[in-house]
């Protein structure tokens, strides 16, 4: 609140985003060797930088409707937000697990992936 009253509304709007972006950079550099705090540092980015965003877009527009109708902009503003995230998912769902041999996702998804010897699944 404080942030956005000293440099505005729409300027955290545009600042955030750009933190975000940073974090997701962050995350393209994980490995196979990289450490949880590496990991979790790069969220923490992300997570940041979507705080900055949200907080600041959220109360911009419901300051744009009628108070009798803030009720039903919020409602539709966090299921929008919900379906989004839904439909994001899927896609990397699709996109990252489309490399991976559906042996290795049988093995994953339907035995727990642990000890279980691939060449025994048919």
């Amino acid at each position: 609140g404080g942030l956005a009253d000293k440099i505005g509304l729409w300027a955290m709007c545009m600042i955030g985003p750009f933190i975000c972006a940073g974090g997701v950079v962050g995350l393209t550099f994980i490995t196979e060797k990289s450490g949880y705090v590496g990991i979790a540092a790069a969220l923490a980015v992300v997570g940041i930088g979507a705080g900055i965003f949200n907080s600041p877009n959220t109360s911009g527009f419901m300051a744009s409707v009628k108070p009798n109708e803030r009720g039903a902009a919020a409602s539709l503003s966090v299921m929008l937000m919900n379906f989004c995230q839904m439909i994001c998912i899927a896609i990397i769902f699709k996109v990252m697990l489309g490399s991976v041999p559906e042996e290795a996702l049988v093995i994953l998804f339907v035995y727990g992936g642990g000890g279980l010897d691939p060449s025994t699944v048919k």
